[in-house]
């Protein structure tokens, strides 16, 4: 119940999928995905408490760092404040991107997959 509310509070719409079709839920599935490759695989955790600041290290880096190929070239919280802008153009928001990087790394020649590699 709780999850359902904070689905309500925070305005979004939330969709099932049929019993064991994967498929249906690719965004979902991709992100675990990248999660395993880019985060889990490379980090040996003896508890999830042990975890938690690693992650929210690399999950502030994903979603205000990291761009996408998919998102055009933008990072999960660009594509998001772009999105927010065109639903409500008169509300002023903060920039969501801590550096104006992105240009960089796209000058530089970096792609998604660089992004954290290993050497």
């Amino acid at each position: 119940m709780a999850f359902k509310l904070a689905v309500e509070a925070a305005g979004i719409r939330h969709r099932y999928i049929k019993p064991r079709r994967p498929q249906q839920n690719g965004k979902v599935e991709r992100s675990h995905r990248v999660d395993q490759e880019e985060f889990w695989s490379q980090h040996d955790f003896a508890t999830r408490a042990e975890a938690d600041e690693p992650l929210a290290d690399w999950a502030r880096r994903y979603n205000h760092e990291r761009f996408s190929l998919a998102l055009h070239g933008c990072t999960p919280a660009e594509k998001l404040q772009a999105k927010q802008a065109t639903k409500h153009p008169n509300v002023q928001r903060e920039s969501t991107h801590p550096s104006p990087e992105k240009g960089a790394r796209a000058a530089n020649g970096e792609s998604a997959a660089s992004f954290g590699a290993q050497p």
